[in-house]
């Protein structure tokens, strides 16, 4: 329920502006990491994080933190669907010019036919 309602209200605010803050990431990650862990679609699965070092940045840290929890959420959701053992894994790099947040899942990937099209509006 509550991740429902935090989703409206960022729905409602579409257009405001960012409220930046500098945030270590890694962290951020970590503590969105163990809240999706609770979310009853990923109970059954593995998840790892690979984080080398500390990372700040100036992010608005309720925003990256909800992009990244649905994401690891899908994830969790596309991970079930692959054979063996449901992994969910998420890696933070950084380098001069660049923070990089990688997810992978050991789900079935997108399929062929709407690779092209996924990220267009319907």
């Amino acid at each position: 329920m509550t991740d429902m309602i935090e989703s409206l209200l960022l729905f409602s605010q579409t257009g405001q502006m960012l409220h930046l803050r500098r945030e270590q990431i890694d962290a951020l990650v970590e503590r969105t990491a163990q809240s999706v862990r609770l979310h009853p679609e990923c109970r059954e699965i593995h998840f790892s994080t690979e984080i080398p070092q500390p990372v700040y940045a100036w992010v608005d840290s309720k925003k990256l933190s909800r992009a990244i929890y649905n994401l690891l959420l899908n994830a969790c959701q596309s991970a079930k669907k692959g054979p063996g053992v449901h992994k969910v894994v998420v890696k933070l790099s950084e380098d001069d010019d660049k923070i990089e947040i990688r997810i992978r899942d050991t789900g079935p990937g997108v399929a062929e036919s709407i690779r092209e099209t996924l990220f267009q509006p319907l």
